[in-house]
């Protein structure tokens, strides 16, 4: 079943009590229909994101990570996508509808060192890191102590070494790390656990990135009890490694609790254990395109290693590039992708000019990647993209939503909300239809 702009608006009217979409701008992905995900309008020119699962897994992962993102969002000096409400569609799955949040997505590869938004991204990940893990107790979230955040990356690597298809090399590097015992005594803190510059948005009050802050973490799946370092891997995998040392540095600053001695080397092993990741979601489903992909990265791993050299060529780049793009005007498809960086962004499409068949959501293919692209990896490895395209600016608050503060006072953060099947979004009325506005 194709979901259109309407079904999204008729969604955001269900789960929102007083919200009258007006306008809808759609990112349509491509990452096996995890989610639709869409950017509605209403008549007070507020902007909200309404999320809508592809499948039961994506739905009972959304379902699990709202009570989290409930405790930990006034704990957090940034914002998260907590709920204004969420509406049932009658087959088992809710569509989630929260404030649009703003920032900019920046490319970790560009990422550049010292005060601004590296410090940012330390000190943020530090907040989350410091939330009482007894807070969480009543949300529902896995939790893992550190012998069992080991055991899983061993039960992984075993199930790699089966498929006669990692090199020597890595399975040789991974065991014994893994097999240190010292580099796995820590105590486990909530974490996102997978936040890549995909997920992490970030405001610049001028185009100079000694301004940036973090404004926002979104797309909360993969939430739980676990190892520090699962929020770092991404940084310290694809970042500039004077960048890392700013991250860092800020993240030990700020923290309230002493960081382990290995943090920064165990983040590194989980950033290539991720490729790993990789491997073993497109063996279990055949798809053997992935698999040979996946397989010429770890060999390409394989090399950067011998060579002592950072995962990516791209750093020398770095030091003369900026890690997002600054627009004068703000740009239609400049809207974020609150869930992966392979999604395709459409105009703005008012209700009264759109053309349902056009603005429908459809696949687009995305290049290839190298060792150092971030993708959508989740733990459940059965719903990953392979090959991601490259983040690059996001929507710089043409249509103000104010954060969480856009939530309605008296309006249940987490409600049921009523059933809507997708035949009700001819309640919206048939509008005048207005020349057709191009899928772009």
């Amino acid at each position: 079943m194709k979901i259109t702009p309407l079904h999204l608006a008729a969604l955001a009217d269900a789960a929102v009590p007083g919200l009258v979409p007006i306008g809808i701008h759609v990112v349509a992905e491509n990452v096996g229909d995890r989610f639709h995900v869409g950017f509605v309008i209403d008549d007070q020119e507020r902007a909200w994101v309404v999320r809508v699962p592809g499948d039961p897994v994506s739905a009972a992962l959304q379902d699990a990570s709202i009570p989290f993102i409930e405790e930990v969002a006034d704990r957090l000096p940034f914002d998260v996508p907590a709920p204004a409400g969420v509406a049932a569609l009658g087959d088992g799955r809710r569509a989630m509808v929260y404030p649009y949040l703003h920032g900019r997505i920046v490319d970790f590869a560009l990422l550049p060192a010292g005060p601004g938004i590296a410090t940012g991204i330390g000190a943020a990940i530090a907040a989350l890191h410091d939330v009482p893990v007894d807070a969480l107790d009543e949300t529902g979230v896995p939790v893992y102590d550190a012998e069992e955040c080991r055991h899983r990356h061993v039960s992984d690597v075993d199930r790699g070494a089966r498929t006669g298809l990692v090199p020597a090399e890595l399975l040789t590097r991974w065991e014994r790390t893994l097999d240190d015992v010292s580099w796995w005594r820590f105590a486990t803190v909530p974490v996102h656990g997978y936040l890549s510059n995909a997920h992490l948005l970030a405001d610049f009050p001028t185009e100079d990135t000694s301004s940036g802050r973090v404004s926002a973490l979104v797309s909360w799946e993969g939430a739980k009890i676990g190892d520090p370092a699962e929020d770092l891997a991404s940084l310290a995998r694809s970042a500039p490694p004077e960048a890392v040392d700013t991250v860092f540095g800020a993240y030990a600053q700020y923290r309230r609790e002493p960081v382990d001695p290995h943090l920064r080397e165990r983040a590194r092993l989980l950033g290539e254990l991720r490729v790993l990741s990789r491997l073993l979601a497109a063996h279990n489903r055949g798809d053997e395109a992935a698999v040979s992909h996946v397989v010429r990265t770890m060999h390409r791993l394989v090399q950067v290693i011998a060579e002592d050299g950072p995962i990516s060529g791209a750093h020398e780049e770095a030091r003369g590039a900026l890690p997002v793009v600054f627009e004068d005007e703000p740009a239609d498809e400049d809207w974020y992708s609150s869930t992966s960086p392979t999604a395709r962004r459409t105009g703005s499409t008012p209700l009264a000019e759109r053309e349902s068949e056009s603005a429908t959501l459809q696949p687009v293919e995305a290049r290839p990647s190298d060792p150092n692209d971030e993708t959508h990896d989740r733990e459940s490895q059965t719903v990953e993209t392979e090959h991601p395209v490259d983040s690059v600016a996001a929507s710089d608050g043409a249509h103000p939503a104010k954060g969480r503060g856009a939530t309605r006072a008296g309006t249940p953060a987490h409600g049921h909300g009523r059933v809507v099947e997708f035949e009700e979004f001819e309640e919206l009325g048939e509008p005048d239809r207005g020349p057709a506005r191009s899928d772009r």
